[in-house]
């Protein structure tokens, strides 16, 4: 099994949601995370002319960097304490929300002889990281304070823990928030780093609070689609990955276990009334590998049916295959994580341009 990994057309996405915020003042950040830092797709990214690349995972920063990569790079994902030194040595920026990671940060910066930049996180009603609104001044004060940390700006995040959609209400209350924080250390904030690809939406509509100037993307330039409805955006691909899996077994089989007491051990196996013979197919792939639930068969008449650790069981009868054949996937945001993250998928890569030819 392999997922083919276009880069042309994640390119043009990355220039297509570059030049829509660009319309509205607003600077993206690339998010590889999707793709665990693999530097070619990193390059199909920066080739778009976004100027930074952004990661939850120090080892995929160190990935690209180690492979020459010579951009700006946040880290997305709060360092943990025992990270401190390795944060400061891969990231010239990161998403921060306590206090005291952020002075370990600092003491980390200083011995290194580095200055690193802080975005703070603000919970504006997703429930995952983020400080309370109320604590935000205080701790902006502190973090002010410090040696070898500069506070870049504020951040937030909706929808990914919550499922939520933004709304106007929580991006105007990170905009206050900001102009109270630059009340109280007497200077202007140089980012107020809305969220990700689920604001491309209010982009599009123009309801974006002009303070706001930095999106961090990831679904939106790698797959082309909305995370909170998997619309496409405009002009953007979503065939930029697909994974390719062999079938191994073609045959016509009931579609309930034959069983004289029809008793069903675990219950996320139903027992259902269709007795009829339908054929199925597996194909070489399980959830070992891949999310199951983020995949979507591109041949049409083949139906998932469902999957073990190793074996992914497809309905054709509507749509003959044979053993041998090599069945193709769109993939959701999850499933193409998981899929790249696993090393029994391998990567194929298309067009490969001059890897010696870095930014």
């Amino acid at each position: 099994m392999c997922v083919k990994i276009n880069l042309q057309k994640i390119t043009n996405n990355a220039r297509t949601i570059t030049n829509l915020c660009a319309a509205h003042g607003i600077t993206v950040i690339g998010v590889t995370k999707g793709c665990c830092g693999m530097p070619e797709v990193a390059r199909a990214i920066l080739a778009s002319g976004i100027g930074g690349l952004a990661d939850s995972r120090l080892s995929n920063l160190r990935r690209m960097k180690e492979a020459g990569i010579k951009v700006e790079m946040l880290l997305l994902r709060s360092p943990a304490l025992s990270e401190a030194t390795e944060a400061v040595k891969l990231a010239e920026v990161s998403l921060n929300s306590e206090l005291e990671v952020v002075a370990s940060l600092a003491q980390e910066a200083r011995t290194l002889g580095k200055l690193h930049r802080v975005i703070l996180m603000v919970d504006v009603g997703d429930c995952r990281e983020g400080l309370l609104p109320e604590d935000v001044e205080g701790v902006a004060r502190r973090i002010e304070s410090l040696e070898g940390i500069r506070l870049l700006g504020l951040g937030s995040n909706i929808g990914c823990l919550s499922g939520i959609s933004p709304s106007l209400k929580d991006t105007q209350l990170l905009v206050q928030l900001a102009v109270r924080v630059e009340e109280a250390i007497g200077r202007e904030l140089a980012v107020i780093s809305g969220g990700s690809s689920i604001h491309l939406r209010m982009v599009e509509q123009g309801r974006l609070p002009a303070r706001i100037n930095q999106l961090r993307i990831g679904e939106g330039i790698l797959l082309g689609s909305d995370p909170t409805d998997g619309r496409a955006f405009s002009c953007t691909s979503q065939d930029t990955f697909t994974l390719t899996a062999e079938v191994i077994e073609v045959r016509w089989k009931p579609v309930l276990p034959q069983r004289e007491s029809g008793h069903v051990v675990l219950e996320e196996h139903p027992i259902r009334e269709d007795q009829a013979l339908r054929c199925r197919a597996i194909v070489a792939v399980g959830t070992q590998d891949v999310r199951i639930e983020g995949l979507s068969p591109r041949t049409p008449g083949v139906r998932i049916i469902g999957a073990s650790s190793d074996h992914l069981v497809l309905d054709v009868t509507a749509r003959p295959v044979k053993v041998g054949d090599k069945l193709e996937f769109a993939l959701k945001y999850p499933a193409l994580m998981t899929a790249m993250a696993s090393p029994y998928v391998r990567k194929e890569i298309f067009p490969r341009g001059n890897d010696n030819d870095t930014t």
